[in-house]
């Protein structure tokens, strides 16, 4: 409507493309945007007009793309960002510009100058129309906030509690009020409750508090009136106006701003001033921004890889708007020396280009583009696993061999492969047993070196196993060696004596065992004598054991035994064991070094010294009377 006015159609049509251009060309949407444009009657008076009023047909919340979910986005912004249309083929923004001002319903206004060459200066008396236009454009692309502002009982709805005053529509808060920030509390409008958004909404205190627009702001050079705290203050007058408060920039500004509630020459009727800004912190994408990019890595063949060996990664580079062109940057780690290849960008966004990877183990490929004066830069990583390939152990020496049961001594062991210098551990092994010894070499410096100290403690001819584990891609491997370890166990002997003596005059038969060590003494060592207590035709017998000998009585195998334990030392140890004599002839005698599983470890036996009597068959008294044999008192 108004449109087909034969005087004035063609120069609003053409106003009106002019206004639309404008913001196409600071936009960015795949999506068609559709207005709904009426040249209508709105109120006016002689000094009070409503020159125009915009906004957006609807609001949507979490759709596809969306970059704060439970958010209010105008359907234009929602479309741009999800990037579909999302409301049919319905209108986006519905925009009215008040036709009564060019019958002259202002007074001294006598109408709307529709030329749109900046440099052409306002017929006098007249309103631009371009900056009325892209100021009503603004509010139905997003520079509107639906809160409610009418003091009615249900608030905006007929349905109590679904629209409250100072509150949304359904009670979801729009993107708007994450930017919108109360001066004295500091707080955002998101986090205040109905009651304090109306109170901000009056305070003269409200601001924009978002980062293209604080970041604009000093260059515009305004008035101390027109910010506070280096925010742009917006318009919260006392009395609240449910068209014009909150939605514009305060009136204050000097010089003056499009989006301002009264109209106010502005220093060019095309400027959009701090306008496009608030709509990209809003989530508008700008024609001045670079456009957003998606890198992707989606080969890199063969994985794994062998480690100086050639593989290729492929890459794409994708935009919501068009082809990136440029290039791609593939390292496959952080350290200066990484491997790297750059790839052009082809026309359908694809690259590619073959890598070869000089350090083993689990890398990071991470693909850069670079972006351009259009396209933004973006990466994307992906591991890539590189072998270091074989690799070969080598025990290098093992000192001292022989070594001695117990007695600590070296393994050293390099490990190398043709793919590199290979890192980790060395795990040695004296042999298979479970209580083999074991030591751990971690490898160093290059060629790989590590040492470690082991103690064998079983003697013989030991086999050391040397096992590289792998690591960081290389392979693991192994190396063995022959090693002796001599013994260090109890080498003793053991002698017995016998011979018929008298004890305090009891005719008695009395042995001597003694053990010493053979070779040089390397000090005391435990060890276990065994020695039969019942010899037979003899009675009970005693022990006298050496200092530090604890000797006991008990059956084994259902004969008496004394079983005594101690150490042996660097002289012999000598037990004496007297028994009564009963009969003769003796048989002879016996003793025995035992392990702790009574184990034979030496025996003795000797014969006893007999008595000089040639009936062979003697029998003597316990107690020693004149006239029987006369045995010679047994030696200390």
């Amino acid at each position: 409507m108004g449109f087909n006015d034969a005087t004035l159609g063609v120069a609003r049509k053409a106003t009106l493309s002019s206004a639309l251009s404008i913001w196409g060309d600071q936009l960015r949407s795949s999506q068609t945007i559709k207005v709904a444009v009426r040249f209508d009657s709105l109120p006016c008076a002689s000094g009070a007009a409503t020159l125009g009023a915009g906004e957006p047909i609807s609001y949507l919340q979490n759709f596809v793309g969306a970059p704060v979910q439970n958010r209010l986005y105008p359907v234009a912004l929602a479309e741009a960002l999800a990037r579909q249309n999302l409301n049919s083929d319905g209108n986006e923004i519905v925009m009215r510009i008040n036709a009564d001002v060019d019958q002259g319903c202002a007074g001294s206004i006598s109408g709307f100058d529709y030329n749109t060459n900046p440099s052409t200066p306002t017929a006098p008396n007249k309103v631009r129309a371009l900056p009325v236009m892209l100021h009503e454009l603004a509010h139905g692309l997003g520079f509107f906030t639906p809160i409610c502002l009418v003091n009615f009982p249900g608030g905006c709805s007929s349905t109590p509690g679904q629209w409250p005053y100072g509150g949304y529509p359904n009670n979801v808060l729009d993107r708007w009020s994450d930017f919108l920030r109360d001066g004295p509390s500091g707080s955002f409008w998101s986090t205040l409750s109905s009651s304090q958004r109306i109170a901000s909404a009056r305070s003269g205190n409200l601001v924009w508090d978002g980062p293209r627009v604080t970041a604009a702001l000093p260059a515009l050079n305004l008035n101390a009136a027109a910010t506070l705290g280096n925010r742009i203050k917006m318009h919260s007058p006392a009395t609240l106006s449910a068209s014009a408060s909150v939605n514009h920039f305060t009136s204050d500004a000097t010089p003056n701003l499009l989006m301002e509630p009264d109209y106010s020459q502005v220093a060019s009727i095309t400027s959009l001033d701090l306008t496009t800004v608030l709509l990209a912190d809003l989530g508008w994408p700008l024609s001045t921004d670079p456009i957003v990019t998606t890198t992707l890595i989606t080969s890199d063949q063969p994985d794994p890889s062998v480690i100086n060996s050639a593989y290729t990664v492929n890459v794409t580079v994708n935009s919501l708007d068009g082809v990136p062109m440029g290039t791609v940057t593939i390292r496959d780690g952080t350290e200066p020396k990484a491997a790297s290849c750059t790839a052009n960008v082809q026309s359908l966004g694809q690259a590619s280009c073959v890598m070869t990877s000089t350090f083993a183990g689990n890398r990071t490929l991470t693909a850069t583009y670079a972006g351009n004066g259009v396209f933004q830069s973006s990466s994307d990583t992906e591991s890539h696993n590189v072998t270091g390939g074989p690799t070969t152990t080598l025990i290098t020496n093992d000192q001292p061999d022989p070594s001695q049961e117990g007695q600590q001594y070296f393994v050293n062991v390099r490990v190398t492969s043709l793919g590199g210098n290979p890192s980790g551990n060395v795990s040695i092994r004296d042999g298979n047993e479970s209580n083999a010894a074991t030591c751990n070499a971690s490898l160093t410096g290059t060629p790989a070196t590590g040492a470690c100290v082991i103690t064998s403690t079983i003697a013989g001819n030991r086999t050391l196993t040397a096992t590289y584990l792998g690591s960081g891609g290389f392979l693991p491997s192994s190396d063995t060696e022959a090693h002796a370890v001599q013994s260090t166990a109890v080498d003793l002997t053991m002698s017995t004596f016998a011979q018929y003596c008298s004890v305090n005059g009891v005719s008695t038969m009395r042995r001597s065992i003694t053990v010493g060590k053979v070779g040089p003494y390397n000090g005391p060592e435990a060890i276990t004598v065994t020695i039969p207590e019942i010899i037979e035709n003899l009675g009970p017998a005693a022990i006298s054991p050496p200092n530090s000998w604890n000797c006991i009585s008990q059956i084994s195998d259902g004969f008496p035994e004394f079983v005594c334990t101690g150490n042996y030392g660097i002289t012999p140890s000598i037990f004496f064991v007297s028994q009564p004599m009963l009969t003769y002839p003796m048989r002879r005698l016996s003793a025995f070094i035992r392990d702790s599983n009574r184990a034979l470890v030496r025996g003795d036996i000797a014969d006893p010294t007999l008595p000089n009597d040639s009936s062979g068959s003697l029998t003597f008294d316990p107690v020693y009377t004149p006239g029987n044999l006369t045995v010679a008192p047994c030696p200390d």
